[in-house]
């Protein structure tokens, strides 16, 4: 790290291996925000973020206002879900990860090598209780941020990483439960072609 941005940046650890840089500071959220988020020991809940991911000031992905299922460890990487939980609603820092926050020593070829030291600006677009953000999805919305995650678990799954697959894979069932009939029923005219993704080896 230069030594002339050390006092620029906050050590979250204590070790030097996850690293905050305040960019845009945000708004204390009301009790009614924070309502059945646990700040002390939160609970799952998601998120609407932007993320930019960057290597040795090489960008390697934006992602705008996706909704992530955080402490759920392999939705992001676990970097993102140690940070995010902390944020304030419309802040914008910057991230320094060690490799072990985000993809150790495998790295995400061909874009990310082994043991890289990855930058990320996040910002908190919006957060809201788990239960609440299902409740207020579309079929069609719950059905299309399945496929995402279905994505994800198939990434985990090739890197081997099957602890991280079956999270992401429990995960879209609970997504996916107690779907309305009404709902059901409304969508049914649309998706009867799509068929359910499965996951091969």
């Amino acid at each position: 790290m230069p030594q002339d941005e050390t006092d620029d940046w906050e050590d979250l650890l204590g070790t030097g291996t996850v690293m905050k840089q305040v960019v845009v500071h945000g708004s204390r959220a009301s009790v009614d925000e924070l309502d059945g988020i646990n700040l002390e020991a939160p609970r799952k809940f998601f998120a609407s973020i932007d993320i930019e991911t960057r290597l040795e000031d090489r960008l390697l992905e934006t992602e705008s206002h996706k909704d992530f299922l955080i402490n759920n460890e392999a939705d992001i990487f676990p970097g993102a879900h140690l940070v995010i939980p902390l944020m304030e609603l419309n802040e914008t820092s910057r991230y320094r990860f060690d490799p072990k926050f985000v993809y150790g020593q495998t790295g995400n070829p061909p874009e990310v090598p082994p043991n890289a030291i990855l930058e990320c600006t996040i910002t908190l677009k919006s957060r809201a209780p788990y239960d609440e953000f299902l409740e207020r999805l579309t079929f069609t919305e719950r059905y299309n941020l399945a496929k995402r995650k279905r994505d994800r678990g198939i990434f985990w799954y090739h890197r081997e990483d099957y602890d991280s697959s079956i999270s992401v894979f429990q995960s879209i069932i609970d997504l996916c439960q107690d779907l309305g009939e009404e709902n059901e029923n409304h969508e049914r005219g649309v998706n009867s072609e799509q068929e359910v993704p499965m996951v091969r080896g």
